[in-house]
């Protein structure tokens, strides 16, 4: 209309209006707005809907309030350097060709709600200044805005909020250096709003500042995703956003608290020396760093990170290679506090796992988590240097240090399916609880400080650790049950391991170290019959035979023992047929030399019949002493280590007078027996019963020597 053109506004159809200094057109087709003629007639406010728009020319300076609802900007909106310093609205409109509002400030409220963007959008270095209000209308509103082509925000800054909700990028749109100033205001307002957002090109938001809150909830980035050293100052929030290419999170800070919970990422995670800093909270029921359920389906990395307070990644999945490298847990757990502050529990990782160089703090579990590709532990410091998992499941499994580290490890209830590595490794306390060994376990220049412990655990394969890091005698059964209550419930589980381990030893033909471990289940079987309450006889017999086998040979085990308990058994019979000799001669007054020992002899069996006949019942009591005292003295030379020291002194030295003098009399059923002796002849009984003890000695001495015998039987 002619009426029109004074205003720099060049319209024909539609419904025109002008009242008090605002201009209302609509359904129109508008060929030119001049913005500088207008603010020279002095209108204050101009809102336009349903209409056409060619061309846009803005003042430097543009005081107008500008409502545009439903427009259609057919050419390009070129506003750089410019000033608006009244509302700036243009909602539900649609942006044929290309917008720059580079370097532009906008001091009010801008609001570009439901648009359209089908050429290049520029917001580079541009202000949006309006000061944010107490009440919850958002100052800078792009949401559900789609964006078709390339956007850029860089080094834009947002004093106050800003809302992108349910917008689509569906072209590159970068952030870089963008900073989004707002300050926090409520626990009901996001200040700076991406809630599912789809970014369906590369996103960009490199040295980004989030002053307030920032959500990210629902969104998708379909393209590479790259928040390289951006600075979040306030709760951030990715709950159930999907990255299904590469995301980058590089020297990234989070100040504030932040969720990844049920994220998805489909692509390569990197999340490379960035920095979780929120400070634990021990009241807060949300944990600071939160993975619950997140899903890692490529390659994931935690390179150099920081988690200054609690982390879960509680039911997360990691389907590709993870790497925790030089990663940092550094929430301490308050004393009287049994909350987890690393929370790996029913995490799933599989395919390859690295924990290196990695530093807990806190308390750490990995409860019921699964590991089903390779995995490895190294140089991990944790919370007084304990790491306990518990209902585990690995696969094929490293622990190694290279470090002078000393850690404590607790596996409970878990299953190693494949080959287990323990590796240089300094281990104070190793406990396995329940365990299962499907395959080869192998311990290769470990040092332990105590002996480890196996506890109810099954060996499928063969389990190299050097025997000594598993050998027990029998001191040191018993004082491991000392401060334990049920010690026979204890000691039914250490016999039920050296069954295990013996018979592991022995499918994989290491028969002598099996060996040792059939004596220390011996050991423990003794024991057990000792803590045992309302024992059979049958039982009390085995207790006293395996005390005894015990103390002869250390069942079978010990070659030198075995030696010295036949020497005993020589030893006390030629010490007890030597007193015998001399007691028969001294009842007749015999004096006896040392150079004549022989006719010693040949004067007791000259008289000895004569004292048999003469004192019958007298001869009879004799033998049975000598009996009770033959076997007194061997059971007290074999059990009581002070007199076995002293016996094994006088033993050797009577075996070696008994093999000078004559060596026949070490075997009495051969010499003795064989003679004429009248009947009760105390050196026969004497002889008989030596003759039964030293077969059975000589019997088990065998034994040992082909037990310990490095030639198969």
């Amino acid at each position: 209309m002619e009426d029109f053109n004074e205003f720099g506004i060049f319209v024909k159809n539609g419904k025109q209006d002008v009242k008090d200094n605002k201009i209302i057109i609509f359904d129109a087709e508008i060929e030119e707005i001049n913005f500088k003629k207008l603010q020279e007639k002095d209108i204050k406010e101009i809102c336009i809907l349903r209409s056409e728009i060619k061309y846009l020319y803005f003042s430097n300076t543009n005081t107008i309030k500008i409502d545009f609802r439903n427009c259609n900007f057919k050419n390009q909106i070129i506003a750089r350097e410019l000033y608006f310093e009244n509302e700036v609205i243009f909602q539900q409109c649609i942006f044929d060709v290309v917008v720059d509002f580079s370097k532009t400030k906008f001091k009010c409220k801008i609001d570009f709600l439901t648009s359209i963007f089908k050429d290049e959008v520029r917001f580079i270095e541009t202000q949006f200044q309006a000061n944010q209000s107490n009440n919850e209308a958002i100052e800078n509103n792009f949401g559900e805005v789609i964006f078709e082509r390339r956007i850029s925000f860089s080094n834009a800054i947002f004093q106050a909020r800003v809302n992108f909700a349910l917008s689509q990028f569906k072209d590159e749109v970068s952030f870089t250096k963008t900073k989004f100033q707002a300050n926090q205001s409520n626990d009901k307002i996001i200040e700076n709003h991406f809630l599912g957002v789809i970014f369906t090109g590369k996103a960009t938001f490199d040295k980004t500042i989030f002053q307030a809150r920032v959500n990210f909830a629902l969104s998708q980035f379909k393209d590479e995703a790259r928040f390289m050293q951006v600075n979040f100052l306030a709760q951030s929030n990715f709950q159930e956003v999907y990255f299904e290419s590469k995301c980058y999170f590089y020297e990234v800070e989070f100040k504030g608290r932040v969720s990844f919970f049920i994220a998805r990422f489909r692509g390569e995670a990197r999340f490379i020396k960035t920095k979780f800093l929120a400070e634990t909270d021990i009241k807060g029921i949300e944990v600071e760093n939160n993975f619950k359920e997140a899903h890692f389906e490529s390659e994931c990395y935690f390179s150099e990170v920081k988690f200054k307070g609690r982390v879960s990644f509680y039911i997360a999945k990691f389907k590709n290679d993870i790497k925790f490298m030089q990663t940092k847990f550094l929430a301490k757990t308050d004393v009287n506090n049994t909350e987890v502050e690393n929370n790996f529990i029913e995490t799933h990782f599989k395919n390859k796992c690295y924990f290196s160089e990695v530093e807990f703090k806190g308390k750490v579990s990995f409860a019921v988590s699964r590991f089903k590709g390779e995995t490895l532990f190294a140089n991990i410091l944790s919370m007084n240097n304990i790491l306990e998992f518990n209902q585990v499941e690995f696969n094929r499994v490293k622990f190694v240090n290279t470090a002078e580290r000393l850690n404590s490890y607790y596996f409970l209830n878990s299953t190693f399916k494949s080959i287990a590595n323990f590796e240089n490794l300094n281990i104070n306390d190793l406990v396995f609880y329940n365990v299962v060994f499907e395959n080869i376990v192998t311990f290769d220049k470990v040092n332990f400080n105590n002996k480890p412990n196996f506890e109810n655990c099954t060996f499928s394969n063969q389990f190299n650790i050097e025997h000594k890091y598993i050998e027990y005698n029998f001191q040191d059964l018993q004082n491991r049950t000392n401060n334990i209550t049920d010690k026979y419930k204890a000691l039914l589980d250490a016999r039920d391991l050296f069954r295990k381990l013996k018979s592991n030893h022995i499918a994989h033909h290491n028969l002598i170290d099996a060996s040792e471990l059939r004596a220390q289940e011996l050991y423990t079987r003794e024991l057990e019959l000792k803590y045992k309450e309302n024992k059979s006889l049958k039982e009390k017999i085995e207790q006293w035979q395996l005390f005894f086998y015990r103390e002869l040979c250390d069942h079978h085990t010990n070659i030198l023992q075995s030696l010295n308990s036949l020497i005993l058994v020589i030893g006390v019979f030629g010490i007890l047929s030597f007193l015998t000799i001399i007691g028969v001669n001294h009842y007749f007054e015999y004096k006896i030399s040392i150079n004549h020992l022989y006719f010693s002899l040949e004067f007791y069996d000259k008289h000895i019949k004569s004292l048999i006949q003469n004192h019958y019942l007298f001869i009879l009591f004799t033998n049975l002493l000598i009996i009770f005292a033959y076997l007194f003295l061997v059971v007290l030379a074999l059990c009581f280590k002070f007199m076995r020291k002293i016996f094994i002194v006088l033993s050797y030295s009577v075996v070696i007078f008994i093999m000078i003098i004559s060596p026949k009399i070490l075997i009495p059923a051969i010499g003795i027996f064989t003679d004429k002796r009248a009947m009760l002849d105390p050196l026969s009984v004497l002889g008989g019963i030596y003759t039964i003890v030293f077969g059975f000695v000589v019997y088990s001495f065998v034994k040992t020597i082909r037990k310990n015998s490095i030639v198969p039987s």
